[in-house]
């Protein structure tokens, strides 16, 4: 199965957020299914920052680099 995240799922994954369903957890942890991320996320989290509405551990490019590497 091939998944594209959106930003919410996104940082909750990264998060391990509780807000993330287990069923979710489940299906996006199965290495047999592809996740993907928009480059949408990164605007949106950018924006989010740039707002003073979400804040990360570093500038969005790292984490995204950081956690989509992973």
């Amino acid at each position: 199965m091939q998944l594209l995240l959106d930003s919410h799922v996104f940082l909750w994954w990264v998060e391990n957020d509780k807000k993330l369903s287990k069923y979710a957890k489940k299906i996006i942890s199965d290495a047999d299914n592809g996740c993907y991320i928009s480059a949408a996320t990164a605007l949106e989290l950018a924006i989010k920052t740039s707002q003073g509405k979400l804040k990360l551990s570093s500038s969005v490019s790292s984490y995204m680099i950081k956690h989509i590497q992973n």
